[in-house]
């Protein structure tokens, strides 16, 4: 699981960890993304209440957001394949599940086993990643104003979640965002213990 604010570099290392080793991937926010932003569902009430949510910087509905990534978990997990999560689970809700739900961490466990699951966490400061958001341009959601949202939204509701994983004994390595892309991903490399025998061939 890659955790880490607005603009830390979460995404690009998904895609270079995917690109090295053959890992199967799930970026929470571009699934989430592609599903409000469809015009096709533009006029389902439920997705226009999550759109008006994630076009502010605030995070959808737990619940809701719940659902649809564990659809996606287990149609990625039947591949075979270890599993890049990038900001997903983003609440305590959605980590650890209600009594009435089983939340994401269980189900990884589930079908991975605890050991080996493995969350990373990359440091941004919340300036550096104002700055970094702000030149990406994509209307409303790179505005700073919305950015300073997104990154309290991610301090508040979804940072506690990191702390509740090492809490559960299951293994967080902390990473500087703010060096050149490849130096970050050399350091998650080597405190992931990756090997290149692991490299999808």
């Amino acid at each position: 699981m890659l955790y880490g604010s607005p603009g830390s570099g979460k995404t690009t290392q998904e895609k270079r960890l995917k690109r090295v080793f053959g890992f199967a991937t799930l970026d929470a926010g571009e699934v989430i993304e592609r599903i409000v932003m469809n015009p096709k569902n533009a006029s389902n009430p439920r997705i226009c209440r999550e759109r008006e949510k994630f076009t502010t910087g605030k995070l959808c509905t737990s619940s809701w957001a719940l659902a649809m990534m564990k659809e996606e978990v287990i149609a990625r997990a039947k591949e075979g394949k270890n599993l890049i999560l990038v900001g997903t689970p983003r609440t305590l809700p959605e980590a650890f599940g209600t009594e009435k739900t089983q939340g994401m961490i269980d189900l990884l466990i589930e079908l991975y086993g605890k050991s080996k699951i493995r969350a990373v966490l990359i440091d941004l400061p919340e300036e550096e990643s104002v700055k970094r958001n702000s030149l990406r341009g994509r209307a409303k959601l790179d505005e700073p104003k919305v950015i300073r949202v997104r990154v309290k939204e991610y301090e508040r509701r979804t940072y506690p979640i990191v702390e509740e994983l090492k809490r559960r004994g299951i293994r967080v390595a902390r990473i500087d965002g703010r060096p050149a892309q490849k130096k970050v991903f050399d350091e998650i490399v080597s405190k992931l213990g990756l090997v290149k025998h692991e490299v999808a061939r």
